[in-house]
């Protein structure tokens, strides 16, 4: 497998995470913060404090934003299956989520007392995005995107 189509299947990935993970935050609202974590605790066998269930406002702008996160999900998607001649937007796509990494990182350094289950998230932001772009460098061939090759020869 070519680095490029490495690259476009961890994108896709990336994005189907993004979906499925704003479908959650767009059911469960504030809630989900607080489920997520209890996963995490229950997956490593380690109780530790949960964050409190936020108010209204903070609640209305987790789903607002988990809709924001579920187009982003489809444009990686869409841009790793050669959708729209969105290829080569990739690796601009993935930048977003390191610069969202970059947030939650700073609000890591800034406020303590974040569950592990964010420094998990933080660290998969930062590197992701990262690996698709060493991924896209070291392919030479720029112009091509293996999943619509695909498509179009009918493989």
């Amino acid at each position: 497998m070519g680095s490029r189509r490495l690259g476009f299947s961890i994108s896709a990935a990336f994005g189907g995470l993004a979906m499925a993970t704003a479908a959650f935050v767009f059911v469960c609202g504030a809630n989900a913060m607080p489920l997520a974590e209890a996963a995490f605790d229950w997956i490593t066998g380690e109780a530790r404090a949960r964050s409190a269930v936020a108010d209204a406002a903070y609640d209305s702008e987790l789903r607002f934003l988990a809709v924001m996160w579920f187009v982003f999900g489809v444009a990686l998607v869409a841009s790793a299956r050669g959708i729209h001649n969105l290829a080569e937007k990739t690796p601009a796509l993935m930048a977003f989520v390191f610069l969202g990494g970059l947030g939650r990182l700073a609000s890591a350094v800034f406020l303590s007392g974040h569950h592990p289950v964010w420094t998990v998230v933080t660290a998969v932001e930062l590197l992701v995005p990262v690996t698709v772009w060493v991924f896209f460098r070291l392919d030479p061939d720029k112009g091509s995107n293996p999943a619509k090759e695909e498509r179009q020869n009918g493989s």
